[in-house]
């Protein structure tokens, strides 16, 4: 396999886990603009992400451990240095854990964010942030200004460092007050939004509440929606704290009280360090500082909008002045990621109002003229216009009513309000599209592997279709890399580290090729994945582990493009379908060539092909085979058919993701297993429909299974925890068994009974919507 180039530039590995969330995405900007600028290629290897979770959380440490297998080729990459994300990787909260992973690393410059390490052993450094200082100025705060005696911590989740930090700041300070910290006023989370039901716990075990403090800005979105669902007031009947300051705390309302750290700068700092160490020269370890802002959350009143059109003697500033005051406003509302793009927009909307109001055109005739330009405008910034509407919303409610008595500012005013409103026109249109192009990439899932599941290993077809399919979404230099034998689950380790894989498929900008099995390109430690053909200098990865059920098959890699995050995730899942498809297919054939018994190669084939693999049990084409042997074997008996359908899977999918909708319909087959007889026939017959057949032993068989049924749905939605409720509606036909019988008429009986149940079920699966 030929190199790009004859040198390469210095390469950087760095382990990433949930991009969902802002730290993570602020984190890769920073990365990638320092990269940019130093020349630098960088490969991401994304981890888990939150919330792909299994019903059972026994087996929580399997899923971790396989989004998580993607870190176990960190040595096939041949980087010079690598970055480790601690604050986003799942799976190691352990320390020890974590300390045996870096063991694989011990030989290569490495650069660890938000943990210590030691630094004295060359090539080595960290970058933290003042966790402690801030956090203690912030529920001193609480205490000292507002006077709260009784603040409970929503926390992250035990062991990580960053939450170990803030959870001692939160016990130092209120130790350092006098005031008692019972076990019932700490709560673990996992720094995602979903935190609902530990606010929940916060606020009914602590009678007298006044305050929580939230480990970081996703978790008090879920304390605001669980004061929503009580009808009590954020910031006055209980003020609400976070730390980051991303979006998430200019955005909510009311704004909430937060510490800010520079997450965009740590990325860049860590680029500079991972390429000092990479030239041998030794830096010395970092702390980012942070900063704490006040706003309406913790119940204070700042001063955020009259202090930009009246001057130090509160009085009215002139128009100019006002709009200067505005766009040093708007610009310090963005991240650092975005702060230089901001300039430019900021700099261009306030400079076309100065035009505007300076001309006189605020009259009706020529706001068609400045449609124009905010249509013009809107479309070059896109989604980054949508936090000036936020902050013009807030110009609206807070601005002194004096100014309005002065027509040059009144103008200024009816100008704002006019963008306002067309900013968060155009955004509802945007987010109208963006639902399109979401259904379109539900349907795209399914679809990928639809066509090519009875292709053969040996055919280079098979995966050259996938690339094609992949780029045909905007996805740019795919890479399908594969383990020489797939890989069962096993502990994460350095004996764990595959050292080599096979390169099945790529699409470059230049061509796509697809190799056969015994041809597939060898890629190792001495040819890493840096000299993949045809793959830029300049062009950086992301990588995903592609794995189905408990065996892993590999990586898929592709430029960087983080708005397709989630969705190459759920990509990576279904190439694991897809290649443990190959490989059954490939095994099956040589089963059968072992296997002289023709009803023993029978019995393999009808289970590969007659089991849904995703609940396990009878597919389509099992269950009409079987319908009907049990109605042969029956005849003249009392029978019932079952028809459900899974209510709500596509909110379920659109709300928590695709993970979670399987998630449902698994839970769906779990509670059929259960409420069954062991000789009844259950199967899922499509994406979220599932039939049964059962002979009737006793009177009114059907209203009691349908009973049955409807307590076991009950019994776990009371106990799943989930933010969504697992329901089904059903039909049922009743029937008498006979040869001349229509297996696929009984069916369709079902069904239209099934239309009536329908129109009983809840208007929503979310339980935040439907309380």
């Amino acid at each position: 396999m030929a190199k790009t180039t004859s040198k390469l530039p210095k390469s950087i590995c760095v382990m990433i886990g949930d991009v969902s969330q802002d730290f993570s995405a602020e984190l890769m900007k920073g990365i990638l603009d320092a990269a940019n600028r130093e020349g630098v290629q960088i490969t991401y290897l994304m981890g888990m992400p939150r919330h792909a979770e299994p019903i059972e959380q026994a087996s929580t440490g399997n899923i971790v451990y396989h989004h998580n297998s993607v870190y176990d080729y960190a040595n096939l990459y041949g980087a010079d240095a690598y970055i480790l994300s601690c604050g986003s990787l799942a799976g190691y909260e352990n320390e020890n854990k974590f300390l045996e992973f870096l063991k694989n690393f011990a030989t290569r410059p490495y650069v660890i964010l938000q943990d210590t390490i030691d630094v004295s052993i060359p090539g080595k450094s960290c970058i933290t942030i003042d966790n402690y200082n801030s956090y203690c100025q912030c529920i001193e705060h609480l205490i000292v200004v507002h006077g709260y005696r009784k603040i409970a911590f929503l926390a992250g989740m035990e062991g990580h460092p960053d939450a170990t930090e803030r959870l001692r700041a939160y016990n130092d300070t209120m130790g350092k007050y006098d005031l008692p910290v019972a076990e019932t006023m700490i709560a673990y989370g996992d720094f995602s939004e979903f935190s609902d039901d530990q606010a929940a716990q916060l606020i009914d075990s602590n009678l007298g509440l006044e305050a929580i403090a939230c480990c970081n800005d996703e978790m008090a979105k879920g304390c605001y929606r669980e004061c929503a669902k009580r009808g009590l007031k954020v910031g006055k009947d209980l003020a609400i704290t976070g730390f980051d300051n991303f979006s998430t705390s200019r955005s909510l309302m009311p704004p909430l009280t937060t510490i800010s750290q520079n997450t965009y700068r740590m990325g860049e700092l860590a680029i500079e360090q991972a390429i000092a160490l990479i030239d041998g020269v030794q830096v010395d370890p970092i702390k980012l500082k942070t900063k704490f802002h006040i706003r309406r959350s913790c119940g204070c009143y700042p001063d955020t909008v009259r202090r930009l059109f009246l001057d130090d003697e509160s009085k009215v500033t002139d128009v100019e002045t006002a709009i200067g005051n505005i766009a040093i406003d708007l610009v310090n509302a963005y991240s650092m990621s975005e702060r230089e793009r901001s300039k430019v927009l900021v700099g261009e909307l306030t400079n076309h109002i100065i035009a505007l109001l300076s001309s006189g055109s605020t009259q009706t005739g020529e706001k068609f003229r400045l449609i124009e330009w905010l249509q013009s405008f809107v479309e070059e910034y896109a989604s980054s216009v949508f936090l000036l509407a936020k902050r013009f919303n807030d110009y609206m409610i807070q601005i002194p009513e004096e100014i309005l008595d002065i027509p040059s500012m009144r103008n200024l005013y009816m100008m704002i309000c006019f963008i306002q409103g067309f900013l968060y026109s155009y955004k509802a249109n945007l987010t109208e599209k963006n639902l399109d192009d979401f259904r379109s990439q539900s349907w795209f899932i399914p679809e990928l592997i639809r066509d090519l599941v009875n292709g053969d290993f040996e055919d280079e077809n098979v995966f050259l279709n996938v690339v094609n399919r992949l780029h045909s979404i905007d996805l740019n230099s795919i890479y399908i890399c594969l383990l020489p034998e797939p890989r069962p689950l096993s502990m994460s380790g350095s004996q764990n580290m595959p050292s080599k894989v096979l390169l099945a498929a790529y699409h470059s900008n230049k061509v796509a090729r697809a190799f056969s099995l015994p041809h597939m390109p060898l890629i190792n430690t001495e040819q890493t994945l840096k000299s993949l053909p045809d793959l830029q200098s300049s062009t950086h990865l992301m990588s995903f582990s592609i794995f189905s059920g408990d065996v892993q098959y590999g990586i898929l890699m592709c430029e960087v493009d983080t708005s397709k995050c989630a969705l190459l995730h759920v990509i990576g899942l279904q190439l694991g379908i897809l290649t443990n498809s190959l490989d059954l297919r490939r095994k099956e054939r040589i089963i059968g060539s072992e296997l002289e018994n023709i009803r023993e190669r029978n019995e393999i084939l009808n289970f590969l092909y007659e089991y849904d693999p995703l609940c396990n049990i009878l597919n389509r084409r099992g269950f009409i085979e079987r319908a009907i042997r049990l109605n042969r074997d029956n005849i003249g008996q009392p029978a019932i058919c079952v028809f459900m359908d899974l209510d709500h899977l596509k909110e379920i999918n659109d709300t928590f993701g695709h993970s979670e909708g399987d998630a449902a319909i698994i839970a769906v087959s779990d509670l059929l297993k259960k409420t069954v007889r062991s000789g009844d026939l259950i199967a899922r017959i499509g994406g979220d429909e599932f039939v049964g057949m059962f002979i009737m032993d006793t009177p009114r068989f059907d209203s009691i299974f349908k009973a049955r049924l409807k307590q076991a749905f009950d019994e776990y939605n009371n106990t799943s925890g989930h933010p969504y409720y697992v329901e089904a509606a059903i039909g049922i036909t009743c029937f008498t068994c006979d040869h001349r019988l229509e297996i696929g008429k009984i069916v369709n009986d079902a069904d239209q009974y099934l239309y009536e149940d329908k129109k009983h079920k809840r208007a929503s699966a979310s339980r935040h919507q439907a309380l």
